[in-house]
């Protein structure tokens, strides 16, 4: 599990040295005016403002960064590398951007680009636990077992209410048969989010391995309950 980062907050210093404050501002509200459009569905619209705010401001990495969200929920991942690309011209210390530059080289099976993204968005901002989750798929997609178990607990010790990030660390202590470890983070995931649709899940099925029927049935029933309130 892993989240992409659609909206983020303006901080000082994530401007390039070209930026003046009047253009600034007005890329902000075409920005604001996306972000409004892309929580209304209406995406091509929010990709026209990003853009718009983009030419306004050309060194505003944050206008870049929607540029790049909208394209990727337009599946023109190529076009949102790119864009995630001219935010870090921007500022290269611009962390999201990192984050969601690295996000979309998962996807594109680029292993070594994301994990140096991952670790420089560390790096520049040690409390983004996305990050480290993250960080985690790709040691384990890469057979770095220990060090993906070793990202996971930093994710949790950044945020130790990451429901998330517990659930991952059970999944991964279950793919290594460790299953009373698997049991005891699983169970501590579900305490803090007991909606969480997928440590339920995964708790039943840790419970039907280990030959719990009854417990794994309950742990099925409770999924299911939660998954028809939602309907």
């Amino acid at each position: 599990m892993h989240r992409f980062w659609t909206r983020l907050v303006a901080k000082p210093g994530i401007v390039g040295p070209g930026v003046t404050q009047a253009s600034t501002q007005l890329a902000d509200q075409l920005i604001a005016q996306g972000n409004t459009r892309e929580d209304a569905g209406e995406i091509d619209a929010a990709l026209d403002r990003y853009l718009e705010a983009a030419s306004v401001a050309p060194d505003h990495a944050r206008a870049h960064l929607n540029v790049g969200n909208a394209l990727r929920l337009l599946a023109r991942l190529q076009e949102a590398v790119a864009a995630q690309r001219e935010a870090l011209r921007c500022n290269a210390d611009y962390a999201p951007a990192h984050f969601n530059l690295a996000t979309l080289l998962v996807d594109s099976a680029d292993a070594a680009g994301a994990e140096a993204h991952l670790r420089e968005a560390l790096r520049i901002d040690p409390g983004m636990a996305d990050a480290a989750v993250v960080l985690a798929d790709v040691l384990e997609a890469t057979g770095r077992v220990s060090d993906a178990e070793a990202a996971l607990h930093q994710a949790i010790s950044i945020r130790p209410d990451f429901a998330g990030a517990m659930h991952n660390l059970g999944q991964l202590y279950l793919r290594q048969g460790r299953f009373d470890e698997a049991e005891a983070v699983l169970v501590k995931a579900l305490a803090i989010d007991p909606a969480f649709l997928e440590g339920h899940c995964a708790l039943a099925s840790l419970y039907l391995r280990t030959g719990r029927e009854t417990d794994g049935a309950q742990a099925m029933d409770i999924y299911a309950t939660h998954i028809a309130a939602t309907r």
